[in-house]
């Protein structure tokens, strides 16, 4: 593409991103894209649920507003003024935002604003139902969630350290964390938050730069940097599945990738080279998990767990004799019965 990416994020079949010409949102099914109406010199970070999409949008020198455009009536409406430079978040009829170093949430359907915080050194508002994260600054950064149905708030992170970037999605939590601050060259680490269990996991232990976390059911994408010197090292991006604590390298390039996004089994993110960066776009493939580690993928694999020598599909001789039915079973697996399992006819038509 001959023009600069900055963000991007996915939803479903639409995927939203801001380039130098501004915002665009591309409808995966059909493969066309359409461009929001350009009404300011500077519109970006936007976010999109259902046919509703939210951005930053302001003049040069002007106050920065949040505002709406809507897929259906394309209309444009502004929401609410906002300083900084966060992006807005929307669920359902729930944007949130940040104005005055604080978060509020605006509902689309009362048209009311609630201000969420009071301290004034709140930013990276995302919310997932009825519940908002942040960080919050005390002398470190750390992790709150807000809950609009009881309108309590919780710190989730309390522990020295340096943590920016919450996701949520459902009752899991995903943020990085470090010893340094936004700027700073130190390593950062990807953690999860349980809302349900109270325990906090460390994902990665790399000593790098890890970063930009997105959550999806039981997975967390992010950027990735290996090696030590953080302006020279590549940025990939990697993915853990929390179901077998598992890592995956997506990515493998020498042009820095970033702000990866998961959305069911897709993954995208935004690739920086000349001459100015595109978004890629990736499906989980079934074959990438094999949780019990045997060299077999979960979708391949019929016998999982096998200890013993393995015939096929991750099953050992003894495993396919125990499926055969009736009490006539050969103690070896002759060529007959290794074909008939192979092949699923016979005895082995219904096994799976």
């Amino acid at each position: 593409m001959g023009v600069q990416i900055a963000d991007q994020k996915f939803m479903k079949n639409k995927l939203v991103y801001t380039t130098s010409n501004g915002i665009s949102v591309i409808n995966l099914n059909v493969g066309d894209s359409f461009q929001i109406p350009q009404n300011f010199d500077m519109q970006y970070g936007p976010s999109i649920y259902g046919n509703n999409i939210v951005y930053k949008a302001h003049d040069y020198g002007e106050t920065k507003q949040i505002d709406l455009y809507n897929l259906d009536t394309k209309q444009t409406i502004q929401l609410a003024n906002a300083t900084g430079y966060t992006s807005p978040d929307i669920w359902g009829d729930k944007v949130v935002y940040v104005r005055d170093k604080n978060i509020y949430m605006h509902d689309l359907i009362t048209n009311q604003e609630t201000q969420i915080t009071t301290s004034g050194n709140c930013w990276s508002p995302s919310i997932y139902d009825n519940k908002i994260v942040y960080s919050e600054y005390i002398g470190y950064y750390d992790i709150y969630v807000y809950d609009l149905i009881t309108k309590t708030n919780r710190q989730i992170t309390d522990n020295s350290r340096f943590n920016f970037g919450p996701q949520i999605w459902e009752n899991k939590i995903v943020y990085h964390g470090g010893p340094g601050g936004a700027g700073s060259s130190t390593y950062r680490e990807i953690y999860m938050y349980d809302l349900v269990t109270n325990e906090e996991t460390r994902i990665t232990f790399n000593n790098g730069q890890d970063s930009a976390p997105s959550i999806y059911g039981n997975k967390i994408v992010w950027v990735g940097q290996r090696e030590p010197d953080v302006f020279t090292a590549d940025h990939n991006i990697y993915m853990y599945d929390l179901d077998i604590n598992q890592e995956f390298q997506i990515t493998n390039d020498s042009i820095r990738q970033t702000l990866p996004y998961i959305f069911e089994n897709i993954i995208t993110w935004i690739e920086y080279g000349p001459p100015g960066g595109g978004i890629y776009m990736t499906t989980i493939p079934e074959n990438l998990f094999d949780e019990d580690n045997d060299g077999v993928p979960n979708n391949e694999d019929k016998c999982p767990n096998t200890e013993e020598e393995q015939i096929i599909y991750g099953c050992s001789c003894n495993q396919i004799l125990e499926l055969k039915p009736g009490k006539d079973k050969s103690s070896k697996c002759s060529p007959g019965i290794i074909k008939v399992f192979t092949k699923g006819i016979g005895w082995a038509k219904d096994l799976f």
